[in-house]
This record gives C-alpha cells, structure tokens and sequence, in this order.
C-alpha cells in the first residue's frame, strides 16, 4: 500500500528540480517538468513562495529561497558534510598559506561548499569561489574530477551547453586528458584558467568508494619546481584522507 501524500511528493519533486536549474524556472516549465497542471503548480508556488522556500523574479522565473538555508543550516549536522570539514580546511589553509575548498556536483554546475583562504595573503575570495558560488561542472582540475566517471557523450553534451566562455566549452578534451591524468596519478592539475590561479584536486570519497566532494588546493599562478609541487601533492593527500576519515565516522 502506497500511503504517500501526491500533494508533499509534487512539492519536493518541484523544489528538486529547482535547485538544479542555474537560471531557474518560470511556472509553465515547471509544469511541464512535473506533468502538473498550470492551476496545481500555480498553487504550490504560491504556498512555497508565502514560506519563502521559492522565490520569483522580475521577469517571472522561480528560484530557491532564503528561508531554505536556515533550514538546511539546521539539519546540517546529519548531512554528509559536517562543519569539521572547515576546520581541517582552515588548519591546512593557515599552516601553509594557500586556499582550500570542498565542491561538490550540481547537475551542470560545480557548488563550492567550504572554503578557506590564508588572512593577509594575495588570495582572495574570487581565486577558490566563496562559499555557495557556482562555475561550470566542465571547469578546470574540480570539473575532471566531478566527471571523472560522467560519459564522453554526456561530457561533450555538458560543454557544448556550457553558457560560460571557459577553455574546456572551445577544448573538451581538455576535460578528457585531466581526467586520464587523474586516473594515472590520483590527482588533477590545471593552471590554463580564467582565475590565474594554480589549482590541484582530489576526489574525497565515501566508504562506498563513491566521490562525495572534490578538494583542491589553490595558489597563485607560478612555477612551481619537482620538490614544491610534490609537498602539495603529498599534503593534498594527507587532507583528503582525514576529511574522508570524518565524512566515514558521519556515515
């Protein structure tokens, strides 16, 4: 016997589909993603938009609202991502004076999660994405990571919709040869950014195996030399491994 509730089930299939649109979504399109009719998506919009869990823009398109944060900020410790995470973010970030930050996949966007950059240092917010910033899932070392399982068809799909004008829309393979860089060394490499940043990634796995968050060192573009390059790769490494270590304990 099926005793869910048709009304809750459209609401949250609603809000799904909401926070994986970029641009959002006007109530004719939700509609049709649905398969609702106008006056049944009309008003569940407006019950979430009384509560603030859906906003509307100026030209009528509904996006996440401000009052879901609080609620999501509420029930984060039962998340995968506990806030302990940041603390080992801003440890390594202090220590040794570079940027750090969780991503994590969100249909064809990269959503940085944490984030932590040295105080006094050239490093700014713009360089590791604050947090809750968005880029292309494609984008750079965190992209190949996040796809490094996706589907060359999917991968191609991803980039020739990319709205961004980024290296990896003109180039995919770019995508492609990080990716096999990834799976022969554990690690992604990119300085061929819009950032002008030295970016290295790893993926942070749970206990099933499955990549949970991408982390990534930033730095300010330069040569690095064998023996530096090596001590990031090494510490980058080490950091993954506590903060899987945290993310199994929370399982």
């Amino acid at each position: 016997m099926n005793n869910n509730i048709p009304a809750v089930e459209k609401t949250l299939a609603l809000l799904e589909i909401l926070s994986s649109e970029e641009k959002g979504l006007t109530q004719s399109q939700l509609k049709e993603k649905l398969h609702i009719s106008m006056s049944t998506c009309y008003r569940i919009l407006q019950t979430l938009l009384a509560k603030e869990w859906v906003r509307k823009d100026e030209n009528g398109v509904y996006h996440p609202g401000k009052a879901l944060y609080p609620l999501f900020m509420g029930f984060r410790s039962s998340f995968l991502f506990p806030e302990g995470l940041l603390t080992i973010l801003e440890q390594v970030s202090r220590k040794y004076e570079i940027g750090c930050k969780l991503s994590i996949r969100q249909g064809s966007s990269q959503l940085t999660i944490y984030r932590s950059d040295p105080s006094g240092s050239e490093m700014t917010p713009a360089f590791s994405g604050k947090r809750a910033s968005r880029f292309p899932v494609i984008e750079g070392s965190v992209g190949a990571v996040l796809l490094a399982e996706e589907t060359r068809e999917n991968i191609l799909l991803l980039a020739e919709n990319c709205e961004t004008d980024i290296p990896e829309k003109t180039v995919p393979q770019l995508i492609f040869d990080r990716r096999d860089f990834l799976h022969k060394y554990g690690y992604c490499h990119n300085e061929n950014n819009r950032w002008h940043i030295c970016a290295f990634s790893v993926p942070v796995k749970e206990s099933s195996g499955k990549t949970a968050a991408v982390l990534t060192f930033i730095l300010p573009r330069h040569d690095l030399d064998a023996r530096t390059q090596k001590k990031y790769i090494m510490l980058l490494k080490e950091t993954c491994e506590k903060c899987e270590n945290m993310i199994k304990k929370g399982e």
